[in-house]
């Protein structure tokens, strides 16, 4: 829904930042591939969030982060953003 938002703003002559779109399916395989929702699940399970100050939750949030842009992304995924992009109405 969000990506046919943003592709009506930027036909009607809005600023809209580059981005990327892709399937579900294709970001739980880029999960998959990397074993991310286990560092997802082993970073959040380190500490109850209600205990952790705000610090801890930012370190968290960033080696998540880190781990994402680190992680390579699959051929297959890269395929599927390929099709979204060479058909921006899908």
């Amino acid at each position: 829904m969000l990506p046919g938002v943003l592709l009506r703003l930027w036909w009607r002559g809005w600023r809209v930042p580059p981005g990327l779109v892709i399937t579900t399916a294709a970001y739980a395989r880029f999960l998959e591939a990397n074993d991310l929702e286990r560092v997802i699940r082993m970073e959040l399970g380190r500490k109850p969030m209600e205990e952790m100050r705000w610090e801890e939750i930012w370190d968290v949030a960033l080696r998540i982060r880190n781990r994402f842009l680190r992680a390579p992304v699959p051929d297959e995924v890269r395929a599927d953003a390929a099709t979204l992009k060479a058909h921006p109405t899908r």
